[in-house]
């Protein structure tokens, strides 16, 4: 059976392994001729993509509660 997309999750961290609430989640594809490497650096890129959005909307809802 072939993989056919795989992508982050990011969450709360909690006291057990990989059950704090979820914030976001990505699907990245796996393309037929991918090295690791490859798919490692797209999902690496939709990590940062992603933690800064989450930054932004956290910082701007507090600018907005704030002003």
């Amino acid at each position: 059976m072939l993989v056919r997309f795989s992508g982050p999750t990011i969450h709360f961290v909690d006291e057990h392994y990989d059950t704090g609430r979820i914030l976001a989640q990505r699907v990245v594809p796996v393309l037929a001729n991918d090295t690791v490497e490859e798919l490692a650096a797209r999902v690496l890129k939709e990590v940062i993509q992603t933690i800064s959005l989450i930054s932004f909307k956290k910082w701007w809802h507090f600018k907005l509660l704030n002003n």
